[in-house]
């Protein structure tokens, strides 16, 4: 509570696109809603510029090749 946090990764995994590796990343993303994380599987809700929120489920594994790491901003 009290911070926004601002995620980058490629912008591919917003559309369930998590099966290659990432080399680049594209696009930042904020959270709306904590991170569900377990070894098999990850969700999360982000709310990314031009569109709404993005409810995002993919393996851990999967997800991890396309997240490059996160801002964390008090309020």
């Amino acid at each position: 509570q009290g911070y926004d946090v601002c995620l980058l990764m490629d912008h591919n995994v917003i559309n369930g696109k998590t099966n290659w590796f990432s080399m680049v990343p594209t696009h930042w993303v904020v959270l709306t809603k904590a991170v569900k994380l377990t070894y098999q599987q990850t969700d999360i809700e982000v709310f990314t510029w031009g569109s709404d929120t993005y409810k995002v489920s993919a393996k851990t594994d999967d997800f991890l090749r396309c997240y490059y790491g996160y801002v964390l901003v008090g309020r």
